[in-house]
């Protein structure tokens, strides 16, 4: 299920747990790649593997940089010695094999600068493309170019169609429209659009990011971590911050991991 503006921004950032990702799968283009893995069992600490990899079907699938939301989500590290299992590549079909060490208060999140620059890390939003039908006239801004861009506007009527690609933030998305991507909102095609229902039934968004595993890289899924035990979603502290965790904000993580668990239960 696609999150819409009327899920509001904790909305998402709670929706990027839970479910297991979808499997794109459908008119992948596979190649065969050498890598040297981490083996997580007992089979010697690297191994070379012949492995398929995968591409997203780019008629089915949008792959773009950064996670969605006005307050992207993230994930921070509450417990010493956590090791995860990465992916030789960036599709959730491949195996995980990686042995990816994270260190006790780390805190992955676009906003955490310090990190991201020292990890090199590389933020990745995989999201059902969804063909959405006009049924009636309007004119709605869609700017251009940069998001705070000047404003631009779009003539539709019954019978146009537009592709929605991926959420931005406060209620912008993504949205292609006869081969010209646009920012558009979502509120403005709420009522002359089958926007709503389409998005009730599409795939949910995947959230990749590439991390340092020892000598080599995975990529993670963040579904995947956070069903780890000592992993929990970043507490926000502000809008643009975030920050390794100090002793204040493990307490934050830790008050708000008890609440996801308690809305789990009930």
């Amino acid at each position: 299920m696609r999150y819409l503006l009327t899920t509001s921004a904790l909305g998402l950032l709670v929706a990027c747990g839970g479910n297991e990702p979808a499997g794109p799968n459908a008119g992948q283009s596979p190649e065969t790649v050498e890598s040297e893995l981490g083996a997580p069992s007992q089979a010697p600490a690297t191994v070379e593997v012949s492995i398929p990899v995968p591409t997203y079907n780019e008629e089915i699938w949008y792959a773009s940089p950064a996670w969605p939301g006005e307050y992207p989500p993230g994930f921070s590290i509450l417990d010493e010695n956590v090791v995860v299992l990465g992916r030789v590549a960036m599709h959730d079909s491949l195996p995980r094999l990686i042995e990816c060490p994270l260190p006790q208060n780390a805190t992955y999140q676009l906003w955490n600068n310090t990190r991201v620059e020292a990890d090199e890390l590389e933020f990745v939003t995989v999201s059902e493309r969804i063909e959405i039908t006009i049924n009636d006239t309007a004119e709605i801004d869609t700017p251009r170019g940069e998001f705070d861009g000047p404003n631009n506007t779009t003539a539709l009527s019954p019978g146009d169609t537009l592709v929605y690609l991926r959420y931005l933030g406060e209620g912008w998305a993504i949205m292609e429209y006869q081969g010209e991507e646009l920012q558009v909102m979502e509120n403005d095609l709420l009522e002359i659009s089958d926007l709503r229902e389409a998005a009730e039934v599409s795939e949910k968004d995947m959230l990749w990011v590439n991390v340092p595993c020892s000598d080599k890289r995975g990529w993670l899924l963040l579904d995947d971590l956070l069903a780890e035990p000592g992993i929990v979603l970043t507490p926000i502290t502000g809008y643009g911050e975030a920050r390794d965790l100090t002793d204040e904000d493990r307490e934050a993580a830790i008050e708000q991991a008890s609440w996801a668990d308690q809305d789990n239960e009930n």
